[in-house]
């Protein structure tokens, strides 16, 4: 893999790679499927590193499935960062 390049999941929002493609060399492929998160990109050192993007109703309705995919990706790479979208914010009915 390039160091130049970030490589994005297949399944990741189109949107996404618009707004990166601006400032970064872009290659979707099927990357939870090999194991790593939905970015990855080699750092200064040659080690990947990647980040796996999830939306906090994800993360609060399946906590035992997000940390069980978050430690299958870190074999993968120790190099992992957890990307929360969205903001949690209490609700008189118990729901987010």
């Amino acid at each position: 893999m390039p160091t130049d390049i970030l490589l994005i999941d297949e399944y990741e929002p189109d949107e996404v790679e618009t707004l990166l493609a601006h400032s970064l060399n872009i290659s979707r492929v099927p990357l939870n499927r090999s194991g790593l998160a939905d970015y990855s990109w080699r750092n200064y050192a040659n080690r990947v590193e990647h980040v796996e993007r999830k939306q906090v109703h994800e993360i609060l309705g399946g906590f035992e499935e997000v940390e069980y995919q978050l430690t299958r990706e870190l074999s993968a790479s120790p190099y992992l960062t957890l990307l929360i979208e969205g903001v949690a914010l209490p609700a008189a009915d118990g729901g987010i």
